[in-house]
């Protein structure tokens, strides 16, 4: 990343008073995305979307804003990151549907 990218990520979080960590429920607001559906994103290492540290799967989870503001602006994270939420709730639906006995 380049040193503009940088300031305009930086620009943004001054503007919009965001600290330097942000919980999941500001992660999934900046992102567009439900709380449940980051659960479904952390689980996609294809994505690298993992909190910060190594927090126990019960402990409150926190991810770097300028990151999170980065994968905001990627049209192609965005993108990758909306088809595996479709994907887990297709595979979720085909699971739990009734099989059709002939």
């Amino acid at each position: 990343m380049n040193d503009e990218n940088t300031n305009n990520i930086l620009e943004s979080m001054a503007i919009r008073q965001l600290p330097g960590r942000v919980n999941a429920e500001q992660a999934a607001k900046l992102l567009g995305f439900t709380l449940d559906d980051l659960t479904i994103l952390m689980g996609d290492a294809k994505l690298a979307f993992t909190p910060l540290g190594k927090p126990a799967p019960n402990a409150p989870k926190f991810f770097a804003a300028a990151q999170v503001l980065r994968w905001a602006g990627d049209p192609d994270w965005l993108d990758k990151a909306t088809n595996t939420i479709r994907k887990h709730h297709l595979e979720k639906r085909q699971r739990y549907s009734p099989v059709s006995q002939n």
